[in-house]
This record gives C-alpha cells, structure tokens and sequence, in this order.
C-alpha cells in the first residue's frame, strides 16, 4: 500500500491545485470530485494519509489568506472546500470506528534519539533509501544539500517577470516546502520517529523530488546564465549532466536493495513452504500479528490459519487460544512485530504455559516456533532429588505418554525448585540418545520458553517447566533414552549433577522411551 499511498498523496494534491484554477461557483461542485476522491481513497490506503490532508487545508488556509484568492471569489472558495472536506469524511465513515480503534492503539516510538542524527536519518532515506548507510549516501546527500535550497527558490525566469507571475512563484515553493516539511514535523511532533517506520516518509516523496527536479531547473539556468551561451541545445546538456551527477552516487543503494541479504524481504515463501513439509492432520498455524494474513496466505492457502487477536487483553487471550489447544495436536506460530501487535507478550506467555515448545526458527523478522499439544501435569510422575550445581534443584518429572511415534512431539515437565538465590542464568537441554549414545533429538531453553530465566527464581519457589522435543520424522523405531542438563548461557558450561547426594556427570538421565511406527 506504499507505492499506493505515495501515489494517491500526489494525485490528492494534483487535483486539489488544479481546481484552484476555476472560477468558483457554489452550485459547481465538478472541479472538486477528483480531488475528494482520490482523498478519500488515500484515507482508507493507509494511516499516514492524514497529514496529507493537513497539508492541503494548511495550504487552502494561507492561500484563501493571501491575495492570490481573489476578493470576489472568497467567501464561495470557502464554502467549496468546507464541502469537499466533508465530502472526504463522509466517504470514509464506514472505516473511522476501525481506524480511530487501530491508531489510538499505536504505542509511541520513544524519543530515544537526538534531533540531528534523526534529521539526517530522514534526509538519507528521503535521498537514497534505507538500502544505503550516510556514509555510503554522502555524495548524494551533499548534492540534494545543494539543490534543495536551490529548489526553494522561484523559477529564476521569472523573478524579473511581471510582478503577479514572481508572486505565483513564490507561493509554489512555499506550497510544496510546506507538502514536504509538515509531516516530517508531524512525525516527530506525534513521537513517530523509528526506523520501522521510516516507510511512512513515502507520502512526501513527490514533494522531495519536485523540489530536486526545481533545484536542477533553477541551476541549469544559472549555468547557462553564467555562461552566456545561447545554444539551444545546451539547456538540455546541463541538466542531463546534473541529474547524472545526481543519479550516479544513488546507484548503491539499488544495488544494496535487490542483492544484499540484509535488506532482503521477509521470507514467507520458504517459511510456508517449510511448514508445508512437516504439516501433519491435527496442525494449526498461528499469526502473532494478524496484519500477517495477506503475504502468509498469498504462499499457503488459509486452510487452519487463524490470526490472533491486535493488542489482546488475558480474556482475549484465552478466549482465542483455549479452543485451538483443544482442536490440534501441535501448533505452528508465526512472531512478528510483537512489540505493536502483542507488547506483553501475551500470546507466547499463554502458549509457554499450556502447550510444550518444541524449537524455535528465524526467517529474517519472523520466528517460527512449534508446540507441542499434551495434558499438563501439575505434580512430578517420578519424583527426584537431584541437584545442578549448588543452587538449583529437580524435584521431579513427567512425560505424557509411553510410546511415540517418529514426528510426534515428547511433551516433557520439569520440575524445578530454587535452593538459593541464583545470579546466573542457564539454558536447560533436553535430549533423546539413542542405543549408542548418540543424539537424535533435543530441546534447549531458559526455563518457561525464556520467559523464566533462572536470575528471576525466587528461593524454594518451585516451577513447572515445559519442553517439547520433537522426533525426526525419519528417526527409526526402537528403544531411547531422555536426559536433562543444566549450562551457562555465557560460557557454555554445563553444572554438575547429584542425585541423591551421589554425583552423576554433567547430565541426568530420566527414563527410556519407545519410539514405534504407528
């Protein structure tokens, strides 16, 4: 909607000057209609459409101030602009309730910058885009420096024209300084300044260039000027010269965009076509953030895909998730921008609780994690007094379940008990050998799929604690053994085990299980 959104801001304002040039009549709406509805159109594109809109009746406003508006003609200009604002409102009704919902819903983006740096931030990506660092854009940036304050300035032809063409100059420049500089004002005035949200600056792209496109205008003039040359031709030349030494440093950036992997897309083609690999009957797919639907859905077909709630409260939480634990067997959910569509973390902190994580996998922004779908059990099945290191203990454990078969998910509680403050925190691994030793399968995590790092365990708190470690699909049929270690996120370490006073290695092995085909 991006490419949209800067289309419709340009076309808005198109029509809004173009009608300005008729002779107002209150009962001749017609010169007004494209611009009210390409307005409207661009209200229901995006979000960001409004300062657009700000910047026409900022516009209108000084316009119908000044003299440009002709006296007879003011009081009708008026009453025609009040209409087709109205009109734009009206048009949009059916959709304020949601808008109004979703952008009083937008958590602030923290003024966690300086003003400068933010400033040249806005210029790179208005000159070059986000593919290309400042210090790679520096020529470029040095260039627009230039011609923008060139562009500021009426059409050096005719400064020295009548006195009414230089005003109508004048007041071209300030209409479209104010169609660039307002929103960005905006932006930073409404604390929507982050680089996630860059993107927004689209809607004064055309105004950005036409003010470039003005200032290469304005200097080929000046050269010829300065030159004397009366060669029909050379216009031409200087500004095919000026816009490549414009063009030339930019080149970068595209190159950035299509072939380096740190500005690649989000993968969601591969990611539906991993899911659909693994995808048994009994699965289910999550959106964390529901704005997923239309790019997930466009690669796998929406069948069994439900998106979460926008900014859930606990009872939208549970509501949503309760009757999905209870229709699948194992859940495949997609994590993005959690921080704007689930900052509490709600959704994961639920699932943490109530199924068993099996893994967790990056494409690009996107976290695909998988739960496994058991019964909860609240007390140990086998009880243990076991000790890693000297301040953490397990009192005991359960697996739901005697046989599995290759794919399935081994659905394991530990139960945790802190003896004494703990300072560090640990990654606990789960792990499947198989008859010789050798790993087949694991699981490794903070407690509570992260969300319960030991450095926040209370002492004699005790925690259930949840892990699904899943089976090769391939893994053949036969007898395994499940065993549980303790290791230090930072060195990697693992503690050293005692059961029952008695040590016992670097890890702790639980019981067998029988992996059969089904």
């Amino acid at each position: 909607m991006y490419a949209l959104l800067a289309a419709l801001s340009a076309a808005s304002t198109f029509f809004a000057i173009r009608a300005s040039r008729f002779t107002p009549h209150a009962s001749r709406f017609l010169p007004l209609a494209p611009y009210v509805l390409t307005a409207a159109a661009g209200l229901y594109t995006h979000y960001a459409f409004p300062f657009i809109l700000l910047v026409h009746n900022v516009v209108f406003g000084l316009w119908w101030l000044t003299t440009t508006c002709r006296s007879a003609h003011r009081w009708r200009w008026l009453a025609l602009w009040a209409r087709a604002q109205t009109a734009v409102v009206v048009l949009y009704l059916p959709w304020l309730p949601v808008a109004l919902k979703s952008v009083t819903g937008w958590s602030s983006a923290g003024r966690a910058y300086e003003l400068g740096p933010a400033l040249l931030n806005v210029r790179r990506v208005l000159n070059v885009g986000l593919p290309l660092p400042v210090a790679e854009g520096r020529a470029a940036l040095i260039g627009a420096g230039i011609l923008l304050p060139i562009g500021l300035w009426p059409a050096l032809s005719r400064v020295e024209g009548p006195r009414r063409t230089a005003r109508a100059g004048w007041w071209s420049v300030t209409a479209t300084a104010l169609y660039l500089l307002l929103p960005i004002t905006l932006i930073f005035a409404f604390d929507l300044y982050k680089s996630t949200w860059l993107k927004f600056l689209v809607v004064v792209l055309p105004s950005f260039h036409l003010l470039l496109a003005h200032g290469i205008e304005n200097l080929t003039r000046l050269v010829i000027r300065g030159s004397g040359s009366l060669n029909a031709r050379c216009p031409m030349s200087v500004r095919f010269l000026v816009i490549l030494l414009f063009a030339v440093p930019t080149l970068p950036s595209l190159r950035n965009l299509y072939f380096d992997p740190a500005y690649a897309r989000d993968d969601y083609r591969r990611l539906a076509a991993d899911i659909s690999t693994i995808l048994r009957s009994g699965d289910g797919i999550i959106l964390d953030a529901p704005n997923q639907w239309e790019v997930f859905t466009y690669y796998y077909p929406d069948r069994d895909v439900h998106p979460a709630p926008y900014r859930p409260v606990p009872d939208e939480v549970e509501a949503f998730l309760t009757p999905l634990v209870e229709r699948y067997r194992r859940l495949f959910v997609l994590y993005w921008g959690d921080a704007e569509s689930d900052p509490q973390r709600l959704i994961e902190t639920w699932l943490a609780a109530h199924t068993y994580q099996a893994g967790d996998r990056w494409y690009g922004r996107v976290r695909l994690a998988t739960y496994g779908v058991a019964p909860l059990p609240d007390e140990p099945a086998a009880t243990l007094d076991a000790r890693f290191g000297e301040a953490v203990g397990l009192n005991g454990y359960a697996l739901v379940g005697e046989r599995f078969a290759p794919g399935d998910t081994l659905p394991v509680t530990l139960f945790w008990k802190a003896r004494s403050p703990i300072t560090e925190r640990y990654k606990v691994t789960v792990q499947l050998l198989d008859g010789a030793g050798q790993l087949v399968a694991q699981r490794d995590s903070e407690p509570g799929d992260g969300l319960m790092p030991t450095t926040t365990w209370e002492p004699g708190q005790i925690l259930a604690d949840r892990y699904g470690v899943s089976l090769p699909p391939d893994l053949p049929p036969g007898h395994y053994t499940l065993i549980v270690g303790l290791y230090h996120i930072a060195t990697g370490e693992r503690s050293p085990v005692t059961l029952g006073g008695e040590p016992s290695g670097d890890h702790l092995i639980l019981c067998g299980v029988e992996v059969v085909y089904p």
